[in-house]
């Protein structure tokens, strides 16, 4: 504990010269006092308002002996990089102790997946991805030559407007309120990209593949396919139309997951998987709520994590990855329930990972004078280019979508 503590006497003491040291550092990993002084250096807190805390909180005979640990500022580079180094070993040291306790036990496959993939994750956790800049320019002049050529040009289906094409490794967010279409948008979107072949991946944390099936079969049959499996039966002209309707799906690029662990690292895992044995370029996931991190962080700080390791394997991978989050009940409580950034349920970090954050709306839903078909992509966010709002056309009987018309964007630099 003698390092840290010395890290954060010298901060505190040289405060207006290394404040912004604290945000390198884990508090987590800390001392109490260490901890907070870290912590509120963090939030931006006045040298006063820290050691006024300290003190309150501590006792001054305590404060001081922690401010005699401080150093001269010229050390504390040296004194970080070996207490990042320590943090380091000490975690992979307990990930290696508790990976052999699993095989041990002979506990199930994934969980030792999930551990080895924590595992490297940690290993790899201070490696730089560093190009030079001859690889950096060879790297872009590949990129733009296929582009050009179109040989490289991936393009998402009704969001062309506001991202033209797509360079791999995009975190791409689709938020709603329950019964919007989430799920039946990003079908529409899987299914349109595998009949221009690009390979997709869909793992559904909410459905089975039977009835992702069957939802993908709807768009091109004339009766209700969930109604009709009440009465259906063989040799009926329904009977035939699902059964063939259902092989032509056979020849698409989708590949479904539906008993995968909610455990992010297990679905990270899975997503590598895809990637390598099928050439998956675009991975759907529905949806962001239900999946977990095996901590026992708050609900908060674990939705942080998640979205920022899927961010990273989507950077790490070049997989364009397409998650749907649920909204807020806030949206409810409001008279005006388009949604809004601030709507994202249970983390801002939401917003701050992803390279575009849109949403459906339905005003319809609401309102029983508008037409509920009538549905909204608002575009609230795009790392790379405009935002803006696309209108489309929700066949709620086929659980497909149309474009409708697009208002003009506006740009967002």
């Amino acid at each position: 504990m003698v390092i840290e503590n010395t890290i954060a006497a010298t901060i505190l003491l040289n405060y207006d010269e290394l404040e912004h040291i604290a945000l390198q550092l884990d508090p987590s990993q800390m001392s109490a006092m260490a901890a907070d002084v870290i912590k509120m250096a963090q939030e931006q807190k006045g040298q006063f308002e820290i050691v006024e805390h300290i003190i309150n909180k501590y006792g001054q005979e305590k404060y001081d002996v922690f401010m005699s640990n401080a150093v001269l500022p010229t050390e504390i580079e040296t004194l970080v990089n070996i207490y990042k180094e320590s943090v380091l070993k000490r975690k992979i040291k307990m990930q290696v102790i508790k990976l052999s306790g699993l095989l041990k036990q002979d506990k199930p496959l994934n969980e030792i997946q999930d551990e080895i993939l924590q595992l490297e994750n940690s290993v790899k956790e201070n490696v730089p991805n560093v190009f030079n800049m001859e690889d950096a320019v060879k790297e872009s002049g590949d990129f733009i030559v296929k582009v050009a050529t179109n040989q490289e040009r991936l393009r998402l289906p009704f969001f062309e407007d506001f991202v033209p094409f797509l360079l791999g490794g995009e975190l791409i967010v689709i938020g709603a309120r329950p019964s919007m279409g989430k799920t039946a948008f990003m079908l529409d979107l899987a299914y349109r990209l595998a009949s221009n072949n690009v390979p997709v991946g869909f793992v559904s944390l909410e459905m089975n593949t039977k009835t992702l099936m069957l939802r993908m079969a709807q768009r091109h049959l004339n009766f209700n396919v969930f109604r009709q499996l009440k009465y259906l039966k063989a040799g009926t002209p329904e009977y035939r139309a699902l059964l063939d309707e259902i092989s032509s799906l056979k020849s698409l690029p989708i590949y479904i997951s539906d008993n995968t662990s909610q455990s992010v690292y297990s679905i990270i895992n899975l997503a590598k998987q895809m990637k390598a044995f099928y050439g998956v370029k675009v991975l759907f996931i529905d949806y962001l709520q239900l999946m977990a991190s095996n901590t026992t962080q708050n609900r908060v700080n674990e939705l942080e994590m998640i979205t920022r390791s899927l961010k990273v394997m989507a950077m790490k991978t070049g997989l364009v990855l397409v998650l749907a989050s649920q909204l807020s009940r806030n949206v409810e409580n409001r008279e005006n329930k388009e949604p809004i950034l601030a709507d994202l349920r249970g983390s801002g970090s939401i917003e701050q990972d992803a390279d575009v954050v849109s949403f459906l709306y339905r005003e319809g839903y609401y309102n029983p004078n508008i037409d509920p078909s009538l549905t909204e992509l608002l575009v609230l966010k795009q790392r790379n280019g405009v935002i803006g709002r696309k209108e489309m056309i929700f066949n709620l009987e086929k659980q497909t979508f149309l474009e409708r018309s697009v208002e003009d964007a506006w740009d967002n630099n």
